[in-house]
């Protein structure tokens, strides 16, 4: 019963509107306390995981006031959430942006990770053009890539393939979230 309750939770987390502001002052108190918490207890380094959405110098702010390093990630999310012009990139586009933010950076500051790269199921086009873009990003420069696939259970197999196909080196490849994949044989 707790099982399937859990699943049911999963699948409404848009019903709590309030969870999905993270660039309010509350929110951005409660990463700071959070990081310093981290902190006292043994942590050192987090991954940043908003594909590159993120507010850099936030993220500078906060672990110069925490003293965790914090790991920038660069790329895009899933298609439904990208503007007609980003939808519109090259791969090649999508590759240089990429290589642009972990060697050059922005004000100073450089990414560490590509991702989390979002997919949905089948992949869009855009995302198929993302995963190749990383994966051959990732094959020239040898840095770490996480990857979020759909809810269907099919998707991960087909991003490996298609990223192993582009390049994508599979011990330095994260595949986030494969619980979803676990629990959706469990109906509400």
């Amino acid at each position: 019963m707790i099982r399937n309750y859990a699943f049911c939770f999963i699948t409404n987390r848009y019903s709590h509107l309030d969870n999905l502001k993270y660039d309010d002052l509350i929110t951005k108190d409660a990463i700071l306390d959070e990081m310093k918490f981290f902190k006292e207890n043994g942590g050192g380094s987090v991954v940043e995981n908003s594909a590159g959405s993120g507010d850099l110098k936030f993220f500078q702010k906060i672990s110069k006031k925490s003293h965790v390093n914090i790991v920038a990630g660069t790329g895009f999310y899933v298609a439904p959430g990208q503007s007609a012009k980003v939808l519109k990139l090259t791969k090649e586009e999508i590759y240089n942006k990429i290589k642009n933010d972990f060697l050059l950076g922005c004000d100073g500051i450089k990414c560490g990770v590509v991702g989390e790269i979002g997919t949905s199921y089948p992949l869009d086009s855009f995302e198929k053009r993302l995963l190749e873009a990383s994966a051959e990003f990732q094959e020239s420069y040898k840095v770490p890539v996480t990857i979020h696939p759909s809810r269907d259970k099919r998707s991960p197999s087909e991003i490996m393939r298609l990223f192993l196909e582009a390049g994508g080196i599979a011990d330095k490849t994260v595949m986030s979230h494969l619980e979803s994949k676990l629990l959706a044989s469990v109906s509400c």
